[in-house]
């Protein structure tokens, strides 16, 4: 029998697909991710669960939408046990690791801490991110393991934007292009780790048995909505599509380009599918790797992101501002806003006429929008058992890297 795999995952905060080159950009700024994605399958419309990195990070983890897993800003911690793809592979004697640059992901260790060999969430740049990836895979290269790297350098506070300065009203052109020029050297930093991390697989003589998964946990905002360099808000298509990239060359035929629409909950399942771990019934996604294979998705035609939003801080309160939902599908996009006071409003684009949602349809395509709305309230009103989340306060080194990086 053949062993299993390693399985490495690598979410860039704030990667928009479209800065890569295999996603048609004519910028020189991925190389190595773009020979991953040549090598490997590149999904086309991969779509987050939020706008913003806690949410979107338990939902890749646990298979889930954040309404079911509860886990929605960071003084919160998942406390229901069993459900997190490395809870699994524990239980499949992987070694598990955890490397992030992120450094205010410290609540994690509540949950994970339990199911993770190695847990590392120290604020660092790509270069001392990189070191630390390359000496935990060397010591670890006789092991099977599973490691989740996620990457910073992309995130709106490195490239120096300031955080009450995002509207394109406050920011002079020469303001929006050197911070899209800080944003692309970010990629280039991430590339140059992405590259360093396949050539040491390469070298241990592991790359052919050796899933590699790259993705995002959520886009940023570029001026299509006359803010730039943020997120964590509405459900723009500029925040919530992300770049998706699967290899594993002892499996999956090289090259393969994916158009069907999937969400970053179907990570999970195809990794356990992969696996032939059959006990992760809990996941509301569904596995894609039949689609890798070259057959058809049997998943999901909708895929569903959510947003609960209160200002200035991003901890739990029972006060919202407000609460946003959207219902995708290839061509179609409905966004359905509910206020503090209960008002609401809807929003409907057609994707392939209007991909910068600009032109909202709700009264032209009324048709369309009530089958839209009763899919989404169909979905919202899912019979699925929602798990607990717990809170608990920061450490103070959690809490300055919250404050810097604009969430407190």
């Amino acid at each position: 029998m053949l062993h299993k795999p390693n399985i490495i995952l690598i979410s860039v905060d704030s990667l928009r697909p479209d800065f890569l080159g295999c996603y048609n950009s004519l910028k020189d700024t991925s190389a190595n991710i773009d020979k991953v994605a040549n090598s490997g399958c590149l999904f086309f419309s991969a779509i987050s669960q939020s706008s913003w990195t806690y949410p979107a990070i338990h939902s890749l983890i646990t298979g889930l939408y954040p309404s079911t897993h509860q886990v929605y800003f960071y003084d919160l911690f998942l406390a229901t046990p069993d459900v997190t793809l490395t809870h699994f592979l524990k239980k499949d004697n992987y070694l598990t690791g955890f490397i992030s640059g992120h450094g205010g992901l410290g609540n994690m260790k509540y949950r994970f801490g339990k199911e993770l060999d190695y847990f590392d969430d120290s604020r660092c740049s790509c270069p001392e991110l990189t070191h630390k990836t390359l000496t935990w895979i060397n010591s670890n290269a006789a092991d099977r393991f599973f490691l989740w790297i996620h990457l910073m350098d992309m995130h709106k506070d490195v490239i120096g934007v300031a955080q009450d300065k995002i509207s394109a009203d406050e920011l002079t052109e020469d303001e929006i292009k050197g911070c899209t020029l800080k944003y692309e050297g970010g990629l280039k930093e991430v590339d140059r780790c992405i590259g360093m991390l396949m050539k040491t697989i390469q070298d241990l003589g592991l790359i052919d048995n050796t899933l590699v998964i790259i993705t995002a946990d959520h886009g940023q905002e570029m001026g299509e909505h006359s803010v730039y360099f943020t997120h964590g808000g509405q459900l723009w298509d500029s925040v919530i599509k992300v770049p998706l990239i699967i290899s594993f060359p002892r499996l999956l035929s090289g090259g393969k380009k994916i158009y069907n629409q999937v969400q970053l909950i179907d990570i999970f399942p195809t990794i356990c599918e992969i696996l032939r771990i059959k006990d992760s019934k809990h996941c509301e996604g569904k596995s894609m790797l039949q689609l890798l294979e070259g057959g058809e998705f049997i998943g999901q035609s909708y895929a569903f992101s959510e947003h609960r939003h209160q200002a200035p801080q991003f901890i739990s309160t029972s006060d919202w501002q407000w609460s946003q939902f959207s219902v995708r599908t290839s061509i179609w996009k409905l966004i359905f806003t509910i206020y503090k006071d209960q008002s609401r409003k809807f929003l409907l684009f057609n994707l392939d006429e209007d991909p910068r949602e600009f032109n909202n349809l709700v009264d032209q395509e009324k048709e369309i929008t009530l089958s839209l709305i009763r899919k989404l309230e169909e979905w919202i009103n899912r019979g699925n058992r929602k798990l607990e989340s717990a809170s608990s306060n920061f450490d103070e080194e959690t809490r300055k890297n919250l404050e810097r990086l604009g969430y407190l």
